[in-house]
């Protein structure tokens, strides 16, 4: 059935396919090609939807009923990576139901074999619940601590490769179980390419976020980790373009294959940008189905 016309222009929500007053379901549609956020993003060779470009869409996915968008994430659970082995975009659809003041969101897609047999129409990506921060709510700043900064060389060859666009963060410098960074912020558009609307979250510095994390998975644990967890997402502000932001972050815990962070990302002004908690990294090839 055609797509509803969606009422304000979203980056990534092509269309509604059913809105009721407690459900909506929306079209994504990704192209590893034109979307630089794809194209850049490579694990194996293959594009892989990076966890923030994830987050974004259960974002914009909690704005469905009436335009009034979430501003926290919680329970994410990313089930399945979202991989393009050619140049063919592919589709999925955005299932957002409420309860109470909370959105249950969940992210689908067709699985194929090898042969393009449907193996299962409703394969979970990522499943989170949305909502909007309380006023009360107070953020709390990590510590500053000094540490011995580093300049950022990404990997041009590798399992997991991020193109120039991702390349935010700067510098990182690792003390025991903290560490902290350098992030330097750039306009949505640069990953975004050519899609129209405003971006709920900052992508980019998010995924420097999660790239400082996994830095120090490997220096410590010497293995390649992957997003596989967020316990909260709070969002507070986007960065200006240019603008320098501090990253913060120490390990929480250790959970079999899975590693936790809290982190914050903390912009020119000493005020918060965003902030997770149990942030979680699998290592890769363990407790994830890829």
């Amino acid at each position: 059935q055609p797509a509803l016309r969606v009422d304000a222009p979203m980056p990534l929500i092509e269309g509604l396919l059913e809105k009721s007053a407690v459900r909506c379901t929306a079209d994504i549609r990704l192209d590893p090609v034109a979307d630089p956020f794809l194209r850049e993003h490579r694990y194996r060779g293959a594009s892989l939807m990076p966890a923030a470009v994830g987050m974004e869409i259960l974002m914009e996915g909690s704005g469905l009923f009436d335009g009034s968008f979430a501003t926290v994430l919680r329970d994410v659970e990313i089930h399945n990576g979202w991989s393009f082995n050619g140049p063919r975009p592919g589709t999925a659809r955005i299932v957002v139901e409420r309860d109470g003041d909370m959105a249950n969101c969940r992210l689908v897609t067709e699985f194929r074999g090898r042969k393009g047999n449907l193996v299962d129409p409703d394969r979970i990506l990522i499943t989170g619940k949305a909502k909007r921060a309380d006023a009360s709510s107070a953020v709390t700043i990590m510590e500053k601590f000094a540490a011995k900064m580093m300049p950022i060389q990404y990997p041009k060859s590798g399992p997991l490769i991020h193109g120039a666009s991702f390349q935010c963060l700067k510098e990182l410098g690792l003390d025991g179980a903290r560490g902290c960074g350098i992030i330097v912020a750039q306009s949505p558009g640069t990953l975004g390419g050519t899609r129209r609307g405003n971006w709920m979250l900052p992508v980019a510095e998010l995924d420097a976020c999660l790239v400082a994390c996994g830095g120090y998975v490997l220096q410590r644990l010497g293995a390649l980790a992957l997003p596989k967890r967020f316990g909260c997402l709070h969002f507070f502000r986007h960065p200006g373009d240019g603008e320098r932001c501090e990253f913060r972050f120490h390990e929480r815990r250790r959970e079999k294959e899975l590693v936790f962070f809290d982190f914050v990302l903390i912009g020119a002004d000493g005020a918060a940008v965003l902030r997770a908690e149990e942030f979680g990294l699998a290592l890769a090839g363990q407790g994830m189905d890829r």
